[in-house]
């Protein structure tokens, strides 16, 4: 059984295309955060604007799911976000974003992840 909690969002499962968070479904690239779910209609992890439209002080932690490789960003994403006090940030594969997403946010931790469709 899935796991599913009124406050946090747990991702239950991925696939081609798609993604389930609290059975709920999302077709394309979504950025989970523990209480909302933001579809996109554009995917450019290659683009800080595209950063700067979603992050806030109060995220901790951010995981990128790159698709089914570990691609990493341009050098002014990296830039920008290792210029922000107080983010950790990583590049994984979408599988790995949804495993540890799953696992930080059972440890009540205020973790962002933006998952790139596979």
């Amino acid at each position: 059984m899935p796991l599913v909690s009124e406050n946090k969002n747990f991702i239950g499962s991925y696939e081609k295309g798609k993604f389930s968070v609290n059975n709920q479904e999302y077709c394309g690239s979504i950025i989970v955060f523990p209480e909302k779910v933001i579809e996109l209609k554009e995917s450019n992890i290659d683009d800080k604007e595209h950063f700067k439209s979603f992050l806030t002080e109060e995220i901790e932690i951010l995981l990128i799911g790159t698709g089914k490789t570990r691609d990493m960003p341009s050098l002014s994403v990296k830039s920008y976000l290792m210029g922000r006090k107080g983010l950790n940030f990583e590049f994984m594969t979408t599988g790995s974003a949804c495993r540890t997403h799953n696992v930080l946010i059972s440890e009540d931790r205020f973790v962002v992840t933006y998952l790139k469709a596979i």
